[in-house]
């Protein structure tokens, strides 16, 4: 997957925050990058895509927060 930034009027990227994220009691955000190619070209069924949109998150957990 190759990801790019948006090209926005500050340096800082667009990031969503305060947005859930499965069972994560914490995260920093997710940063949001439209993705010039996300592909797996192996395997009985190899794909491609161009054009759609990627994220990276950062979660924080501790073994306190699982029931």
């Amino acid at each position: 997957m190759k990801l790019r930034r948006f090209p926005v009027m500050a340096d800082a990227p667009v990031v969503i925050q305060r947005l859930k994220y499965w069972g994560a009691r914490r995260n920093e955000g997710f940063v949001l990058m439209p993705n010039e190619v996300e592909a797996c070209r192996v395997g009985d069924k190899p794909f491609e895509f161009k054009g759609t949109n990627g994220f990276t998150i950062r979660i924080g957990a501790a073994s306190t927060d699982a029931k």
